[in-house]
């Protein structure tokens, strides 16, 4: 009997491979290490030479491209000594890495002395993807002596445990600037406010003894107290009237007066930013797309700027006319005023005082 032999059925799953970034290969093109590359493998790497071989530069022009560089507020000399060396190396040239992430993607990293770094596609096309952002790619990159320093250090202690969570930190950064610049936006609102404050606190003060002795006058005035007493008060209502619309006139005029910063806003600024230069640049039609775009955006927001204003000044002239109005309507209610009090002599002499106190409570 012939028996056939096989292998047994593994009872588990294969390891699943590990997932990490990598880094493919380094190459420098331009300044002092010009057409150096460097082929990586897979595990560890190990870049061996006597002291001044650049070894050192390697790993910085690394930690650059990756923009790795060192905090600026809390190691700013840190930071200044890796860009002072990566810009005498490059001299005008660029750094690139080859880089594989932990999803299989690779992109190639770009990036020359003093500038931001770029994220290419494997064939070379420019993508939106930021670095500082920490989705992408990240690595752990420590100068010459810095792990050591780090231990000496609360702050730099506080930014490795940061990189931990680099994204969400940053997402929180982001809403503590926010809050940061709503707050100062709250605090130059509030300080005149607070001086009106003050100022109505100290009109508060006195309202109390004036309301005291305008009780004094309203008793006063025997069997005719009814009527002067109703005369007064309307002449107190007069005034109120005359600020209300006043102040409202008042209002209208600078709100007109911010109109006037609004117009032509935006075709001044479009104008500023693309230059003659941009436009008549490789981008140029692209460029003068955007711009006529804009200014079209903006010639229909100041046709609107202007309705608005025609709006407002044609009810500000309403408001005047309605002014002259009442401002007769109050001379004759003056005079009515007057007749009443030069029948009563008491109320005569009081009335001028009266009618001050009535305007300090107003």
């Amino acid at each position: 009997m012939r028996k056939t032999l096989s292998a047994p059925v593994p009872t588990h799953a294969p390891a699943a491979p590990q997932q990490f970034h990598r880094i493919k290969s380094i190459a420098v093109v331009g300044g002092f290490l010009d057409g150096l590359y460097l082929d990586l493998a897979d595990g560890l790497n190990c870049i061996i030479g006597a002291r001044g071989t650049g070894k050192t530069t390697i790993l910085e022009l690394v930690r650059y491209a990756l923009d790795s560089l060192p905090n600026a507020e809390s190691d700013a000399a840190g930071r200044k000594r890796v860009e002072t060396l990566v810009e005498k190396n490059l001299e005008g040239g660029r750094i690139e890495l080859t880089v594989e992430t932990k999803d299989g993607l690779t992109y190639i990293l770009s990036r020359a002395a003093g500038e931001e770094p770029l994220v290419l596609t494997e064939d070379r096309q420019p993508t939106d993807i930021n670095l500082a952002a920490g989705g992408l790619f990240k690595a752990d990159i420590y100068s010459q002596n810095e792990v050591e320093s780090i231990a000496d250090r609360t702050v730099s202690q506080l930014d490795l445990i940061d990189n931990f969570e680099a994204e969400r930190i940053a997402d929180i950064q982001a809403r503590i600037q926010q809050a940061e610049a709503n707050l100062a936006h709250n605090a130059a609102a509030i300080i005149p406010l607070q001086d009106k404050l003050a100022t109505l606190a100290d009109e508060l003060n006195q309202l109390g003894s004036v309301e005291a002795k305008l009780k004094t006058f309203a008793a006063a005035g025997g069997a005719d107290a009814q009527a002067i007493n109703q005369a007064h008060a309307h002449k107190a209502l007069r005034d109120r009237e005359r600020r209300a619309m006043e102040t409202t006139d008042q209002f209208l005029g600078e709100y007109l007066e911010q109109f006037d910063g609004l117009a032509n806003a935006v075709a001044g600024q479009v104008g500023t930013l693309f230059t003659r230069d941009m436009l008549a640049g490789p981008n140029g039609p692209a460029l003068t797309a955007t711009r006529q775009a804009l200014i079209g955006c903006g010639q229909e927001v100041d046709a609107l700027i202007q309705q608005a204003r025609e709006r407002i000044e044609a009810e500000r002239a309403k408001l005047a006319d309605a002014g002259e109005a009442l401002s007769l309507a109050h001379a004759q209610q003056e005079m009515a005023f007057r007749a009443i009090i030069e029948k009563h002599q008491a109320a005569q002499g009081q009335a001028a005082e009266r009618a001050k106190l009535e305007r300090l409570r107003n």
